[in-house]
């Protein structure tokens, strides 16, 4: 683990933050972006889930702190994206250029249903149904169109740090 991660994982908290404060603010279609959720599917399709899972975490904290949820949740929730985005990483697919697309797609559905499923098991009245499909299907096309500006931020900072640590060796 070198300074690229610890950059990733603050780089998460740093995100959270932002989605906590600023791109809440925001709405497209009725949805803001999911900074974090879309940084962490990146990553891990770019780094695989043993790197994923700890971005997951960091991120997770920092918006469990900032939201009025019972804390755990978005861990949880981004973690099992995690895995998904990085399982689909491994396949054959990840050469193809529709992938992150793809898996951010996959993605937000499966972020939204843990929220919901883990604070209706918490006790907590959750809209099931056209309200809960709207938001859900409205995250993921937000979360889709802002796909390739996170997926191509992180592949150019992977591709900076290989060169920068070319130049040390």
């Amino acid at each position: 683990m070198g300074i690229g991660f610890l950059l990733a994982m603050s780089a998460a908290a740093l995100l959270a933050i932002a989605q906590s404060t600023v791109t809440s603010q925001l709405s497209l279609g009725g949805s803001s972006p999911d900074l974090v959720l879309l940084f962490v599917v990146s990553w891990s399709l770019l780094k695989g889930v043993g790197e994923g899972l700890p971005v997951a975490l960091a991120g997770g904290i920092v918006l469990d702190a900032l939201s009025g949820t019972p804390f755990g949740l978005n861990v949880v929730a981004l973690a099992l994206s995690c895995v998904l985005a990085g399982l689909g990483g491994m396949n054959v697919l990840r050469t193809a250029h529709y992938f992150p697309f793809l898996a951010i797609a996959l993605a937000t559905p499966v972020y939204y249903g843990t929220l919901a499923v883990l604070l209706r098991l918490g006790g907590y009245l959750m809209p099931w149904g056209a309200s809960f499909g709207r938001a859900a299907l409205s995250s993921t096309v937000v979360n889709g169109l802002c796909m390739p500006i996170v997926y191509f931020f992180c592949r150019a900072l992977l591709r900076r740090r290989a060169v920068e640590s070319m130049e040390w060796q």
